[in-house]
């Protein structure tokens, strides 16, 4: 079952492929192959839908605007940091109770938020959490660059 969540149907599409393990037609990548022209996903254009995809989920579900992300300056980046290093973890470390339940020192929220899931999960949220961080800097650039012209 693929959801569309505000990204497009090339996305959902893709997202749903790679969930069931089949490489299916999409508007990202046209290939050659002997009887006819194919448009198939990269595994890149895969990943990038997910983490556009986590991205939206965070916006329409969890409410995490751009208005909340900027006042946050540079917790995106370090609750990215933290889903990131997570992912790095050998399965060993990331089956220890204190790593699933309490949140890393560096975790700029409530631990109640610190919710690591499988390593490829934690890298989709961190890469989502790095999206929104690089959205919120462009808007305080955009912002600065109108009053330094005004």
């Amino acid at each position: 079952m693929t959801i569309e969540i505000g990204i497009g149907m090339a996305a959902a599409v893709c997202i749903g492929c790679m969930a069931f393990g089949f490489l299916i037609a999409s508007p990202f990548r046209e290939t050659e192959s002997e009887s006819d022209s194919v448009i198939t996903p990269s595994a890149t254009d895969c990943v990038l839908a997910e983490i556009a995809a986590e991205r939206a989920r965070q916006i329409e579900v969890e409410g995490f605007t751009s208005a909340l992300d900027d006042c946050s300056a540079g917790a995106l980046a370090s609750a990215a940091g933290c889903y990131a290093i997570h992912a790095g973890l050998t399965e060993k470390e990331r089956k220890y109770p204190l790593t699933q339940r309490y949140a890393p020192h560096a975790w700029p929220w409530h631990r109640d938020w610190w919710k690591p899931k499988t390593p490829r999960q934690d890298l989709v949220r961190a890469g989502a959490l790095i999206v929104a961080e690089i959205e919120r800097l462009d808007r305080a650039k955009g912002r600065q660059g109108d009053t330094d012209n005004g």
